[in-house]
């Protein structure tokens, strides 16, 4: 070949590349790295001064396409091979290493699904145009021991309207959950006398509904709108308030206000001790609210909750920390979790469930995450268990109209979880009946459960729940 018909060759192909490319056709696969995804090795790197695309438009090779990479590994942090990792409908499998890529995905806010036999997982990605980039959550962690479905999303089962009064227009502050009923810390601040209470409700279908807090037919309130967090005390409610009180509300409905100091969230230990969030402190004191003491080197954000074993829970920053009854304080949950609200345990399957603005996590109890659903809620502010697992999420809403509570079936894990000795206290109904002894275990008796299901039943099914009046 004479070397006229060469350079007529490669003109005519530099030419057909520079249309093909001006017309946006062409979407070669971007070179992807997960360590430095924008650098000056890759020629579309956008941000390079050299790139005569640079800055995207319909010039650019890639416009609306971008990579992700990571890693898939399981509870101990090794890789995770074989996990079908998808966004829509581009997917690929993890390495035997556990690390994939997904190339050629649209960009902006996506979601990732990630499947392991029966498990699976959602994982957040925003997806930038030109660069590879990892998920929110990298490494992802999975669980592979083989006992299956604890990936799968807790099911919505129903929702009840907090406010069922005429005469008020209530809206959930935070809620508590315990034999069989659902106790909401709510505040009116839209009527002409702006006040607070607790109301009471079946968690079975949202009716027997009481306002608790409450004098002279409905006309008088003792706790005021400031009202913003409620717990189960044995046959007792405590809650707090933003200004300066902590109120013991008693089995005959006796309202007692304590001025002992103000408070965000409260919860109970197995141990009767009380925790109340008070700014940045988690302080600890007793029924009396008499006395209060700072627990060192923990900083809380949100909400709080207690499991059976002593343990609390705190909402810190982006984590969750874990303070043991010999107060000792450690980060749990580090990774996972976007501007958590409040967090509450399972202690009947093993879980822990953090709420966020638009959606539940639910993890492992050393951590590890398993699952997130959405919330159902318009504005969630506060999350609780019951005996069984079910999980109940209170909505504020936009107003009265829109605030309600939230359920969840419970979902089974299949390993040894435990009950204690602390039992019948907390599965007394607020007028003091159930509790059934029939059934009652001591402290950290293995309790297994074998069945991997969604439990679509309310919280008055099995032996160790109570009926209501």
């Amino acid at each position: 070949m004479n070397n006229k018909k060469i350079i007529s060759i490669v003109a005519t192909a530099i030419l057909s590349s520079s249309i093909i490319v001006s017309c946006g056709k062409s979407s070669p696969q971007l070179p992807a790295n997960i360590y430095n995804p924008v650098n000056n090795n890759n020629p579309y790197n956008p941000n390079d001064p050299s790139n005569p695309y640079a800055g995207g438009g319909t010039n650019s090779p890639i416009s609306t396409m971008g990579s992700v990479v990571g890693r898939v590994v399981d509870s101990t942090g090794q890789g995770l091979p074989n996990v079908l990792v998808s966004i829509k409908n581009v997917s690929t499998t993890s390495t035997a290493t556990g690390d994939f890529q997904l190339n050629n995905v649209i960009t902006g806010q996506q979601v990732m699904l990630l499947n392991y036999g029966n498990r699976q997982l959602n994982i957040n990605v925003n997806v930038v145009a030109d660069t590879a980039v990892t998920p929110d959550v990298n490494p992802v962690q999975f669980s592979n021991n083989g006992t299956g479905g604890s990936g799968v999303a807790n099911s919505q089962l129903k929702s009840f309207k907090v406010d069922q009064s005429f005469l008020n227009k209530w809206q959930a502050e935070s809620l508590s959950v315990s034999g069989g009923k659902i106790y909401v810390a709510a505040s009116d601040t839209r009527s002409l006398f702006k006040k607070g209470t607790i109301v009471s409700m079946s968690a079975e279908d949202g009716k027997s509904w009481k306002d608790v807090a409450v004098k002279w037919f409905g006309l008088k309130h003792t706790i005021p709108k400031s009202i913003h967090g409620v717990a189960v005390n044995g046959p007792n409610l405590l809650a707090v308030d933003t200004e300066s009180s902590m109120y013991s509300v008693a089995n005959n409905k006796k309202v007692t206000t304590i001025k002992s100091g103000a408070g965000t969230d409260i919860a109970v230990g197995s141990d009767s001790s009380v925790y109340i969030v008070n700014g940045s402190k988690v302080e600890k004191t007793d029924s009396s609210g008499q006395s209060r003491t700072a627990i060192p080197n923990l900083t809380a954000s949100g909400g709080i909750g207690a499991d059976g074993k002593g343990n609390l829970y705190v909402v810190s920053g982006s984590s969750i920390k874990k303070v043991d009854s010999g107060k000792n304080v450690t980060d749990l949950i580090t990774q996972g979790t976007t501007d958590p609200i409040d967090v509450a345990v399972d202690d009947k399957n093993g879980f822990i469930y953090v709420l966020e603005s638009s959606q539940v996590k639910r993890f492992t109890l050393t951590g590890t995450l398993l699952s997130n659903f959405g919330n159902g809620s318009t504005k969630a502010v506060s999350i609780a268990t019951d005996e069984v697992g079910n999980v109940y999420v209170a909505d504020k809403g936009t107003d009265n109209k829109t605030s309600k509570v939230v359920k969840f079936g419970a979902v089974t894990t299949g390993v040894s979880t435990f009950q204690n000795t602390d039992f019948l206290k907390n599965n007394l109904n607020f007028d003091g009946t159930g509790g059934d002894t029939s059934n009652a275990t001591t402290e950290d008796t293995a309790a297994t459960d074998t069945t991997t299901t969604t439990d679509t039943t309310t919280a008055g099914t099995t032996a160790t729940d109570t009926t209501t009046k």
